[in-house]
């Protein structure tokens, strides 16, 4: 299950922005991970992968679209660098007891799995 919701903090007008996606939490004002209530880990880039696929749950994107999210150059090596990214993404949301939640798209690109 995919929501979004806002969340008041405890300065009554201010509120962000929590993505949910089964086990996982996304606080993308904080740059946080949460699976399963335990914070995780992830480097700018990993973090800027899976806010763009959570926050686009039934979308798929190419690795270039994801490159020019991640900032990187469309260079050699390119696909590379997404594939890697994703990758350690994927472990790392694993490894802390969470879904496989980064699938690859043959010859396109990657998606959100679905759950």
């Amino acid at each position: 299950m995919y929501s979004t919701s806002k969340v008041r903090g405890t300065n009554q007008n201010h509120t962000m922005m929590v993505l949910r996606w089964s086990s996982i939490t996304l606080l993308p004002e904080y740059r946080q991970l949460l699976v399963r209530d335990r914070n995780v880990h992830l480097t700018r880039r990993e973090f800027d992968l899976l806010h763009l696929l959570i926050a686009n749950p039934h979308q798929v994107f190419s690795r270039i679209q994801i490159l020019k999210v991640l900032g990187s150059n469309d260079g050699v090596g390119a696909d590379h660098i997404v594939d890697t990214h994703a990758s350690r993404l994927r472990l790392k949301i694993v490894a802390a007891g969470g879904p496989r939640l980064v699938q690859a798209v043959h010859a396109i690109g990657f998606r959100l799995a679905a759950h």
